[in-house]
């Protein structure tokens, strides 16, 4: 299986950030915990995209209670926009990340701007499967017979990822429950080059994990793309894609780049108090 990114190192990352995010201002801008009106929230997905006047979270990794998930931040970070990029030394394979716009979270409001991709900042041909590796293999070195299929076959693209000078990611994302389940959403970025479709055929993979047939159909420019898992008290795990224009009741939350297992222990042990 092809790696999607080697180890970026995070001193690497304090300098990229430091350079990239210099001419941020995390002073002053619209929304915040200073009273008056707070405008509404704003977001454009196209092209280009910006996101402004959006609340921020906190994750609370130690609660079993879904209410409890998320609390308010109201700091103030720089925020750099981060795409992968490839090196031509290591036969094009993505290996470190690359700032594409700018940002800031200015008393608890997230404000964020990303530039449209040039022809350099693009994977090369082939690496956007790697997006829905989880479709394509049932384990790291046994394939499915049917592979994923995307038209045209050779569109380029990237993901993006938010990471604060404090080194937390970025996540807009929600948590439900419903009787005997508990489903994590969590929106990912997505640049195609061009207008393209990505298929797959249901997949069953080891530990009673069963991923959803694809049928995404991206548009040319950046596009929002939700990730569902989903728990059940039978201890199926169900696992989806699908694409998006609204996000109503997710949450911007900083959460831990070092720890992504967090993620899942927490959604396990809520899910024991939620979804008995």
């Amino acid at each position: 299986m092809k790696s999607i990114i080697k180890t970026v190192s995070m001193s690497a990352l304090a300098a990229l950030i430091a350079v990239s995010m210099a001419a941020c201002d995390t002073g002053g801008g619209t929304g915040g915990g200073g009273g008056g009106n707070v405008p509404l929230p704003t977001h454009s997905v196209g092209a280009t995209m910006a996101f402004s006047n959006h609340q921020v979270w906190e994750r609370n990794y130690q609660t079993i209670y879904l209410s409890e998930v998320h609390f308010k931040y109201e700091g103030s970070a720089r925020v750099a926009p981060l795409v992968m990029v490839p090196n031509p030394e290591e036969n094009g394979e993505p290996i470190f990340l690359y700032a594409i716009g700018y940002g800031a979270i200015v008393n608890g409001i997230l404000h964020f701007n990303v530039e449209q991709l040039t022809d350099e900042l693009f994977l090369p041909p082939g690496y956007l499967d790697l997006l829905f590796e989880e479709w394509v293999y049932a384990e790291e070195t046994e394939e499915y017979p049917e592979p994923l299929e995307i038209n045209p076959p050779n569109v380029r693209g990237n993901v993006l990822t938010l990471l604060t000078d404090n080194f937390e990611l970025l996540s807009l994302e929600q948590f439900s429950a419903s009787g005997s389940s508990l489903t994590g959403k969590f929106v990912q970025f997505i640049y195609a080059e061009e207008a393209v479709t990505v298929k797959a055929p249901e997949r069953q993979r080891p530990g009673d994990n069963l991923y959803e047939a694809l049928d995404l159909s991206l548009a040319a420019g950046w596009n929002m793309v939700i990730k569902s898992e989903t728990y059940t008290t039978e201890g199926r795990s169900v696992f989806s894609m699908r694409v998006t224009h609204f996000f109503e009741g997710f949450k911007w939350a900083l959460a831990d780049p070092y720890g992504p297992n967090k993620t899942i222990d927490l959604l396990h042990r809520v899910f024991e108090t939620e979804a008995p």
